[in-house]
């Protein structure tokens, strides 16, 4: 089912927070020149890094460790320092101890969850975990500096904010029971730090990922159930799934037809209800908490919820290629796209090319009866309205054979789920296209059959439909709602020459999930 979300901009009660700073203390220098120095590190002035699952205000716990950079001037002269806090509240330092020579200013940079292969200040990498259903504070990336400090003074004050987004979700409803579980979905989970510059930029070169939430210690035996989970900043575009719910045995998903940004040292929160007594409604907003701020309000907008069907991992349509097949007939696309929630097989309508099962060749027989097909016209192939994919790469192979030697004698692509859109031929034409044509020699005319295969990314699509070079964007989530698989007779010869009367041959048709 579908229905409506209403984006509603809420605001929780700011709580208040606890100042408990810690001071790390340098006892043994050795023979470095300069004086120890020491640290007291907080977040917004409170330190952190245990959140409580009945508020906001963190502390720094026994056992953290932070890395710290040291700039003199621009040079560094301290790379990635790891200072651990001990028992007794001490910070200490888990190699040499930063020093700092009479006369000299400084600047130090540090962060929080401490990364042993960083090097530099500017790109410093983490990644928040996947299944943060045992606890998320780990993840709360920390980013602190202090500039132009002297000598005066050899206790530095780090003063930490949050580089990451907090996320909350919280269920009500008759639908929802204390064991459901939470899944955020379309995560890039790693991300880039910039110490200096403040900057946070998720790594999109990276794939995305699900994040697995907690569920909070303080829920009780009934709803509403809290959720919580920290993840980089980063924006979940248009259509995207958002989230999804399982509860009493059903699965739930959550998209949005506005982009919703998690941000930097900001909360967003989610409302969800599931329940037939009142629908089903899923509410964005902010939050005010202690320490961090609060997200940017939503555009209200619409979204749709409704029971998930599990993603289809293979088709074997070779077990449909029989004499019981029908051909749905379509009208051209431009006239009539193929967007209805049905399987079948189709072909359009045309004056160029008969589409039939051959019983002689057990497989699917398209005559071409003039000069040359054009796609529009001459396709056809499989629909697949009923099934959701998953967006990652498929694997389309077939047996082909042709009676004529030529230049695209065919053409294969796969379309998304509102037939706008071509998705992008990974492993042909350099991965440019989001159909491609296959050719025939007089070779293989003769060998008979000829096995092609054709990888899908479905991560990628263009909606441009030619065998040119396409300029591809990120594929949304609702465009794998339903696939159609598409062939065409698309001989590649001008009108001037004489009409060539051919037929192309297709069986054994399969389309898989690549597993790696």
């Amino acid at each position: 089912m579908t229905t409506n979300f209403r984006l509603l901009a809420m605001a929780a009660v700011a709580m208040l927070a606890m100042n408990s700073c810690v001071k790390e203390e340098n006892l043994n220098n050795g023979d470095k020149k300069g004086t120890p120095v020491e640290f007291e590190m907080g977040v917004n002035s409170v330190s952190r890094t245990s959140t409580p699952d009945d508020g906001y205000a963190t502390t720094f716990v026994e056992g953290d460790e932070v890395g710290i950079f040291v700039y003199e001037g621009e040079s560094p002269v301290v790379i990635n320092a790891p200072y651990k806090l001990v028992a007794g509240g001490k910070w200490e330092a888990q190699g040499e101890v930063i020093t700092a020579e009479e006369g000299k200013s400084y600047k130090y940079y540090a962060y929080y969850p401490y990364n042993a292969g960083a090097t530099d200040a500017t790109t410093i990498s983490l990644t928040v975990a996947s299944d943060q259903t045992n606890g998320y504070n780990t993840n709360d990336a920390l980013i602190a500096k202090a500039e132009n400090v002297t000598t005066a003074t050899t206790t530095v004050e780090l003063e930490y904010s949050h580089a990451f987004a907090l996320v909350q979700v919280n269920l009500k409803g008759a639908l929802v029971s204390k064991d459901a579980t939470v899944t955020l979905q379309n995560i890039y989970p790693t991300a880039n730090i910039n110490l200096i510059s403040g900057i946070t930029t998720e790594d999109v070169s990276g794939r995305v990922a699900t994040v697995a939430m907690k569920a909070c210690s303080t829920n009780g035996e009934s709803a509403p159930f809290s959720y919580r989970a920290i993840v980089p900043a980063q924006k979940i575009v248009v259509n995207n799934n958002i989230l999804t719910v399982s509860s009493l045995g059903k699965n739930y998903k959550f998209s949005y037809n506005k982009d919703v940004p998690y941000e930097s040292g900001k909360l967003r929160n989610f409302d969800v209800t599931i329940g037939p007594e009142n629908g089903s409604i899923m509410e964005i907003s902010g939050g005010t908490i202690a320490n961090w701020e609060n997200s940017a309000a939503i555009e209200e907008g619409n979204g749709s919820i409704g029971q998930v069907v599990e993603p289809t991992t293979s088709l074997d349509l070779s077990t449909l290629i029989n004499a019981d097949m029908n051909f749905v007939e379509k009208k051209s696309w431009t006239d009539e796209k193929i967007t209805d929630i049905g399987d079948y097989w189709y072909t359009r309508k045309s004056n160029i090319t008969t589409v039939s099962f051959d019983p002689t060749e057990s497989a699917i027989k398209a005559q071409n009866t003039k000069e040359r097909g054009a796609w529009g016209t001459t396709s056809f192939g499989y629909h697949c309205g009923t099934k959701v994919f998953e967006k990652t790469t498929y694997r389309l192979t077939f047996e082909a054979k042709s009676t004529i030697a030529g230049n695209q004698v065919f053409a294969v692509g796969v379309r998304n789920s509102d037939d706008t859109k071509g998705f992008r031929v990974s492993n042909l034409n350099s991965g440019k296209r989001n159909m491609v044509a296959v050719n025939f020699t007089g070779d293989e005319v003769t060998a008979g059959y000829k096995t092609i295969t054709v990888d899908i990314d479905f991560t990628q699509a263009s909606a441009t439909t030619n065998l040119n070079d396409n300029t591809f964007e990120g594929s949304v989530d609702t465009d794998l709602n339903g696939i159609t698989i598409l062939f065409f007779n698309n001989l590649n010869q001008s009108s001037s020459e004489s009409p060539q009367t051919y037929s192309t041959y297709f069986k054994n048709i399969k389309f898989e999930k690549v597993v790696e």
